[in-house]
């Protein structure tokens, strides 16, 4: 092992970034997409990525959804969307691959073989191909009930429930029926077992009946953790109201939107605090944000972020003008200080931030805001032209080409045309 690790695996994200900038071999694009410590690296990462097995793979990997939406994204080969369209388990991603298809014979055995008769259905749709249209036609009667020996189907298990003490034969029934007969059994047995078995493995419809049943919170923890639909594992977590089970659904979830539904049932805030502040998703740390209501646990998990989203999250919760001012002094990355000066309208904040913020641009943006004619005129009026003077240098051009511009602005002057404007109003 070397002594030193590579750039990208550095936690300062400039540093990160600038490394795979540089970086084309895809084998290492790859690896920083798996092993990458910061979550936008990842993503800077997997935008480079173009060798569809490797974007397949991570895609399969990957517990970061926003990696596999920008993955799915940059796929081609019809083969590998048909794949991910029949078989993946995030609806989402298989719903992208799906309308990327135009494979003629991908969508034909999509139409005959996915799981879900939506999308056999839409497949046919997007067929043109007219001798594949028929053998779909020839291959639909196999996926269409036949309501005769439903009918008699349902009869049969109205007879055999009336017969049974218990619900061993109701539960290996449901399991290999008809989506119409599980409806009738849940509604037949209160049994636990019976509906805890509909939930898991049942079709959509039935397992919305069954999670309506449901009320323990040790089987809707099951369900959310390791049921194999997503939108059942999301409904499931809606109705999980123990906090330590809801904890533990964000800590053991594999599915980052079953993870944030749980996120969104807490209320404690040291809990919540401790996802903002250590959780590697940054839609999970945005959620937890979202819920905290201290003020001053938002300022500190501020303090220590360099996520510019997560910033943005942070101070649209913040409404004490101090705070703000606070906020935008410590913005060492100057992410939401122009956003701070539009949510400010305290006279004083903005003098504040006039007089002594660190960044030139951000003085500027706070004295066109400025009301206050007497601090206006204090600084026009200033002989401290040290103070008031904003340089700045811009590059331009590419390599040996580039070159250096000089910029200079009085912010007094600035001041000066903030009372002129006051003055005509």
């Amino acid at each position: 092992m070397g002594l030193f690790k590579p750039a990208w695996q550095s936690e300062n994200i400039e540093k990160a970034l600038k490394a795979v900038e540089k970086e084309t071999d895809q084998n290492n694009l790859a690896e920083i997409v798996k092993k990458a410590p910061l979550e936008n690296v990842k993503m800077a990462a997997v935008k480079k990525l173009s060798n569809q097995v490797v974007l397949n793979d991570i895609i399969n990997d990957t517990e970061y959804k926003n990696i596999r939406e920008i993955a799915i994204e940059k796929i081609t080969d019809q083969k590998i969307l048909t794949e991910i369209s029949k078989n993946y388990k995030d609806n989402d991603i298989a719903e992208t691959a799906f309308e990327k298809l135009t494979n003629q014979e991908m969508l034909a055995d999509i139409a005959k073989n996915a799981g879900s008769i939506v999308m056999r259905e839409t497949a046919v749709k997007k067929l043109n191909n007219q001798d594949l249209l028929a053998d779909v036609a020839k291959y639909k009667v196999n996926w269409e009930i036949n309501s005769k020996e439903l009918d008699k189907a349902i009869l049969i298990l109205d007879e055999k429930y009336n017969e049974l003490d218990d619900n061993r034969f109701l539960t290996a029934y449901v399991k290999n029926s008809y989506h119409q007969i599980r409806k009738k059994a849940v509604a037949y047995s209160p049994d636990k077992e019976v509906i805890y078995l509909l939930a898991a493995e049942a079709y959509n419809d039935t397992r919305l009946i069954a999670l309506e049943k449901l009320k323990s919170q040790e089987i809707l923890a099951d369900i959310s953790l390791n049921a194999a639909d997503r939108i059942i594992r999301q409904m499931a977590v809606e109705r999980l109201t123990d906090l330590k089970m809801l904890a533990d659904v964000v800590k053991n979830a594999k599915d980052i939107d079953v993870r944030i539904a749980a996120v969104k049932g807490l209320t404690d805030e040291s809990v919540l605090t401790s996802i903002a502040k250590h959780e590697k998703n940054s839609d999970l740390r945005k959620t937890a944000i979202k819920k905290i209501v201290d003020q001053n646990i938002l300022v500190d998990i501020f303090r220590n972020n360099i996520d510019r989203d997560i910033c943005k999250t942070i101070i649209m919760k913040i409404s004490e003008p101090n705070l703000l001012v606070d906020i935008a002094k410590s913005d060492k990355y100057g992410y939401v200080q122009m956003d701070i000066i539009d949510m400010l309208t305290d006279q004083d904040a903005l003098a504040d931030i006039a007089d002594n913020h660190w960044d030139g641009f951000t003085r500027e943006a706070a004295i066109k805001k400025l009301n206050d004619q007497s601090k206006l005129n204090e600084i026009s009026n200033s002989n401290d032209t040290k103070k008031y003077l904003h340089e700045w240098i811009t590059t331009h051009g590419f390599g040996d080409d580039s070159f250096d511009v000089e910029h200079t602005c009085d912010l007094r002057e600035t001041a000066r045309e903030r009372l002129a404007e006051l003055q005509r109003k």
